[in-house]
């Protein structure tokens, strides 16, 4: 399908519902609100990744990390609030590095603390923590987040530390467990979410 296309289906589909369920969020591109009705929505902070982890293709495929100001993604994040979004979905390839292409560091929690600040009845979800990023001192910063959901989607990947180390992942076992004891101990209704690679 041409681009031309795609812009005439959903000119056509914003004029079926409200203008505040989308969001121009790329130069003149639209994002659609498709799943404000249930509730929720995601929100990419970033595309791409800078990680040349050996089993991975999503470089090749998205290419490296480009961020979006923080300042772009607040002003969505009030756009989903004035589309009756009460659970906001944050996501990106690689999350927890989230502004090292235009901050040159991580901004994630920086990002969170913000959002936290905004005024409304909402909460927020975050994907893929990755573990060689997250610390201690993370997980006491997003304790002290109030819309934080204590859903903690962290790509583990494998455990034994000679394969992560071929894997190209900057973790081991310990620090694993002592990322999950933390959680378990410090956020009593949490959920850890996970996959590994075998």
């Amino acid at each position: 399908m041409k681009s031309e296309d795609k812009e005439e289906q959903l000119e056509e589909y914003l004029k079926k519902i409200d203008k505040e369920q989308a969001f121009i969020w790329k130069g003149s591109e639209t994002r659609a609100y498709f799943n404000a009705a249930y509730g929720y929505e995601f929100l990419k902070i970033a595309e791409g990744c800078d990680n040349n982890c050996s089993f991975c293709i999503i470089p090749t495929i998205r290419g490296r990390q480009t961020s979006r100001p923080i300042e772009s993604v607040l002003e969505e994040v009030k756009t989903m609030l004035q589309s009756g979004v009460k659970e906001i979905q944050i996501l990106s390839q690689d999350t927890t590095r989230y502004g090292t292409d235009i901050y040159k560091k991580a901004m994630l929690f920086e990002l969170l603390e913000k959002i936290d600040a905004v005024e409304g009845d909402f909460k927020v979800k975050v994907y893929y923590l990755y573990p060689d990023v997250v610390t201690l001192t993370h997980l006491k910063r997003l304790k002290n987040l109030k819309k934080f959901i204590p859903y903690f989607d962290i790509p583990l990947q494998h455990i034994a530390p000679n394969v992560l180390k071929r894997m190209g992942r900057f973790y081991d076992d310990n620090h694993i467990f002592k990322l999950l004891d933390f959680i378990r101990t410090e956020f009593s209704e949490s959920f850890i979410h996970t996959n590994f690679i075998i």
